[in-house]
């Protein structure tokens, strides 16, 4: 998808999130919180769970300054630099469904932790 259908797109989920239509015609520069767009932590919570929704991007998880919330361009071009990575996992997506995948240690048996005086092989 190109940047200006992920804009668009964004420009969309304001407008469901917020309730204004008049946000169809923001600047893709414009601020998202504050005088801006004019985003509160509910419209925003509701901004993100959709981008998750529609784009399979965990805004939250991924970015945790949340700089990719200051305006609708830099929200786009994250959503576009997480999307394009067609070979890389999400990030944490395994440790999410099952923490076991995450550690591989050979010779150890499942269930064992390697812990100070115990081998690997016991």
């Amino acid at each position: 998808m190109s940047a200006e259908g992920v804009v668009g797109e964004l420009r969309q989920i304001l407008v469901q999130a917020t309730g204004r239509e008049e946000l169809l015609a923001t600047s893709d520069q414009t601020p998202l919180f504050g005088a801006g767009a004019g985003l509160d932590s509910l419209s925003g919570v509701m901004l993100l769970r959709e981008v998750h929704r529609r784009f399979g991007v965990d805004v939250a998880a991924e970015d945790l300054n949340l700089d990719a919330l200051a305006t609708l361009a830099t929200l786009a071009a994250f959503i576009e630099e997480r999307t394009g990575r067609a070979s890389a996992p999400p990030r944490n997506r395994a440790l999410r469904r099952n923490p076991q995948e995450c550690l591989v240690v050979p010779g150890l048996r499942a269930g064992r932790r390697p812990y100070p005086g115990r081998t690997a092989r016991e």
